[in-house]
């Protein structure tokens, strides 16, 4: 029995949603933007990850990597679970920048940390760790 079987229904539907969304991501990242026809030239049937487009990189889409669509669910569902209530397009506005801004300067290198310490103040006032 695995981690995730053991948790109610709901959870392990929500768990599926989630895992299931990224993985479409990393799959139809490197063709995004083409036309079927290059498509099935350049990969055939894409059945499993394929390298990025135009080659190896470190940073384009492609070889699994979930793009920015998945980076933004996954900060969503902290948020939600963290603040645990309604999130409006103002509160959203108070939240989100501060995380994505702290999360790219910790990939590009400017700021020394684990992206544990990321955190926001929710509406209750205590501070939560969202960008895990």
């Amino acid at each position: 029995m695995d981690q995730y079987s053991t948790k109610p229904l709901l959870v392990q539907k929500v768990l599926g949603c989630l895992i299931g969304g990224a993985v479409g991501d990393a799959m139809g990242a490197p063709p995004e933007g083409k036309n079927p026809e290059e498509i099935r030239t350049r990969y055939g049937w894409i059945t499993d990850f394929v390298e990025p487009w135009d080659g190896p990189s470190p940073l384009g889409k492609g070889d699994g990597r979930y793009t920015d669509d998945s980076h933004m669910v996954q900060i969503l569902s902290r948020i939600y679970l963290d603040v645990n209530d309604h999130l409006d397009v103002y509160r959203f506005a108070e939240i989100v920048p501060p995380i994505a801004d702290h999360r790219a300067m910790c990939r590009n290198g400017a700021v020394t940390c684990s992206c544990s310490t990321a955190s926001f103040t929710p509406k209750s006032g205590s501070t939560s760790a969202a960008a895990r």
